[in-house]
């Protein structure tokens, strides 16, 4: 046998081992993206708060008023791997995702202190301050259209949330009250936190998707610190918080 005939003998093979060993390859990156995603939302937030306890002599109760309604914003990146694109292959699933979310909000509220519990000596207001930020774990599942290009999916996420609690209270200025006032140094909580969601998405274009979806979020219970100019507490005030968030996203997927 000589050269040519060897050479071509010898590149059949090898021309057809790089076709296959780059196939899987190519159908690998054509069912996977990495995506960037901005966030912006709608937030309402549930408060529990419990008393302030002054010294042994006094404990009085705040007013709850339950949270408040705040703008959000953040920005997440994740990895998404094509279950199937055919709508028609008896599979309800189409894409699972995982990623990293980070979102920001501010709450504030205020209402009324009763003295010693009573309603009746609501002689000081109180102002609630929550400066929360959070790092999540997110998994997202999508499944198949339910019409056109409208795409149901659900998430969950875990992680972790830096929430900084401020607390003060002033007299009424009515009541002609000329001091009293409790101003607590600011206090830094690092809290494990989950989401749990759902929404809808659909395809702007070949790389651009938009999604609306409701988001609940446990943050568990901040304390506030003990420490003001005044006084020392006897014990921090506690404040359950929960988040309920009507999020928009728009995302990039990098193919």
């Amino acid at each position: 046998m000589n050269f040519q005939a060897a050479r071509k003998y010898l590149s059949l093979p090898i021309m057809n081992s790089i076709f296959y060993l780059l196939l899987p390859g190519s159908a690998f990156a054509a069912n996977c993206n990495f995506q960037f995603t901005l966030y912006g939302g709608y937030n309402h937030s549930e408060t529990s708060v419990s008393d302030l306890v002054i010294s042994p002599l006094e404990t009085d109760s705040l007013h709850n008023s339950n949270g408040g309604n705040d703008f959000l914003g953040g920005a997440g990146v994740a990895y998404q791997q094509m279950l199937t694109d055919d709508e028609d292959n008896g599979t309800i699933f189409r894409d699972v995702s995982l990623g990293l979310n980070f979102f920001m909000f501010n709450n504030s509220s205020s209402d009324e202190v009763y003295q010693f519990k009573d309603p009746q000596f609501d002689n000081f207001n109180y102002q609630l301050k929550l400066e929360t930020s959070r790092l999540m774990l997110d998994g997202q599942l999508d499944f198949q259209p339910l019409w056109q290009d409208v795409i149901p999916f659900v998430e969950a996420s875990v992680g972790v949330a830096r929430v900084v609690a401020k607390y003060n209270e002033s007299p009424e200025p009515d009541e002609g009250i000329q001091d009293g006032d409790i101003d607590l140094t600011d206090r830094t909580n690092y809290q494990f936190a989950y989401s749990l969601g759902a929404g809808f998405k659909t395809n702007l274009s070949p790389q651009v998707q938009l999604s609306l979806s409701y988001l609940f979020t446990d943050f568990g219970t901040v304390k506030t610190s003990t420490h003001a100019p005044q006084l020392t507490l006897d014990s921090p005030i506690s404040i359950q918080l929960r988040t309920h968030t009507a999020l928009l996203g728009l995302s990039y997927l990098f193919a």
